[in-house]
């Protein structure tokens, strides 16, 4: 296992955190009541209910969101995991486009695309290309239904490798998003307040971590790692966590020659 400390350039406003790569056995979890109360803005309790363990990050928080990276063809990867959540939970149909998470970068100040220029000419250098990659996206069904108003919906992104890196490899992003209704709590401290509301949380757990660990199984991957992205909305144009995960890439692809 290895630990990072990110300065991350490519978000809309700079950030100091940490990121992590992390060994594919090295699965960190809190359990559902550890969560509730590390979980400040909402009293989201689906994870207890349903008995599953959230994955944490690096920081000692739940994580919100996660990318694998594994070392096997695009379109299988985005068959047989389409296959696997269709027969578990349900899954609505594959969209595949052509994507360039640059393009909406001119809309931001002047400084800010002139931080980003940067970051995208280091991209170049090490190889990385954002600005047009094949990727597919779809969503769960609903599942973890405790009734109308409380339930759980994954989120998935899938990029090709190949156009990314130039290597045969697929990156995989998660997003579980929770709805349910619950006591909200005070923003800065996180005590309950007595009012009750519908709410959303972002969550990763054993749950969606297993639908990985199963997809590796049937297709005989042996190289694989994940990243905790620190920002949702481009989860694949945080520079840092790029950068280390195309260090990886290579080191894997290396292992192959």
């Amino acid at each position: 296992m290895r630990r990072l400390t990110l300065i991350i350039g490519v978000a809309l406003f700079i950030l100091i955190s940490r990121g992590f790569f992390m060994d594919v056995f090295a699965y960190q979890y809190m359990d559902g009541l550890a969560y509730k109360k590390k979980n400040h803005d909402y009293d989201n309790d689906i994870p207890f209910k349903k008995m599953e363990k959230v994955l944490v990050s690096n920081s000692g928080y739940p994580a919100t969101s996660v990318i694998f990276l594994l070392m096997s063809p695009y379109k299988q990867v985005v068959n047989e995991l389409h296959d696997i959540i269709f027969g578990q939970i349900g899954a609505n149909n594959v969209v595949e486009k052509r994507t360039n998470e640059v393009a909406g970068y001119s809309n931001g100040s002047e400084k800010y695309i002139a931080m980003v220029t940067v970051d995208l000419a280091k991209f170049k250098a090490y190889n990385i290309n954002i600005e047009d990659f094949k990727e597919s996206s779809f969503d769960s069904k609903k599942y973890n239904i405790i009734n109308e108003k409380t339930y759980s919906v994954l989120s998935l992104r899938i990029a090709d490798g190949q156009d990314v890196f130039g290597v045969n490899c697929t990156l995989v992003y998660m997003h579980r998003l929770d709805y349910s209704r619950g006591w909200l709590r005070e923003f800065h401290t996180g005590i309950p307040i007595p009012i009750r509301g519908d709410g959303t949380s972002s969550v990763i757990t054993n749950t969606e971590v297993n639908i990985i660990e199963q997809l590796k199984q049937k297709m005989s991957i042996k190289n694989s790692a994940y990243f905790f992205p620190n920002d949702e909305r481009q989860s694949f144009s945080v520079k840092d966590m790029m950068l280390e995960i195309r260090k990886t890439v290579d080191e894997f692809n290396k292992g192959k020659e």
